[in-house]
């Protein structure tokens, strides 16, 4: 499926939506759709993080637990972590201040888990091994014996702890969210009033005729005035 076919996907998911005759929806300019998408995604993903961590507090598996703990170190170094390909933009670790020194420790935990334990054989804390020969003398069979401990899990007392450091990076993530978002009303509401400035803007919806004729109405006199 390419990107023209993904995209019609979401406008018919738009226009199946309720209510959707009674609004306007026009095409954000790529030029400012990136940021606004890329810190949405952000927030999908500590949310996402969120969730993991309550999941674990349950009593799971320990192939579940390794695959929440895998998840929430991968997509919260995600959110703070440069892309060279798409340049989008990423979350700065400069919000947190004398208040916030713990959750500024369990960001470098974290982001130190990221680089060195699962995106990077580094050296670390969270993964102790010890290599060791054994040899049956009268057969003279031998073998390379790994001993092996890895980190599954965070330790139930610190979970409360990430989560606090989740829902505030959630909080400046929803903050700069909202700040393109303005900008991007700006530019819409700039464009629509005044359509001969260079940027037309594409309606994807199909409203209602009464409130196409009163908008334009409106326009009209707002034009005149």
């Amino acid at each position: 499926m390419n990107s023209t076919q993904k995209e019609e996907e979401l406008i018919n998911d738009l226009k199946n939506q309720k209510d959707t005759s009674d609004s306007f929806i026009f095409k954000v300019p790529e030029n400012l759709e990136r940021k606004n998408i890329a810190y949405y995604s952000i927030i999908l993903d500590l949310e996402t993080c969120k969730e993991a961590l309550l999941q674990l507090k349950k009593r799971n598996k320990e192939i579940v637990q390794t695959s929440l703990f895998t998840t929430i170190i991968i997509l919260y170094g995600k959110c703070f972590t440069d892309s060279s390909t798409t340049k989008s933009p990423k979350l700065e670790p400069d919000f947190f201040d004398s208040k916030n020194e713990n959750l500024r420790k369990l960001h470098l935990n974290l982001m130190s888990m990221r680089h060195n334990f699962i995106a990077h054989r580094g050296q670390t804390e969270h993964e102790f091994g010890k290599a060791y020969f054994q040899i049956y003398p009268k057969t003279m069979i031998w073998g390379i014996k790994i001993g092996l401990q890895r980190k599954h899990s965070f330790e139930l007392d610190e979970i409360p702890e990430y989560i606090k450091l989740i829902e505030l990076s959630i909080k400046i993530a929803y903050e700069k969210y909202d700040k393109i978002g303005k900008k991007i009303m700006e530019h819409i509401m700039i464009n629509f009033k005044h359509p001969d400035g260079g940027n037309k803007l594409e309606l994807v919806n199909e409203i209602d005729p009464d409130l196409k004729k009163y908008v334009m109405n409106l326009k009209r006199k707002k034009q005149k005035n």
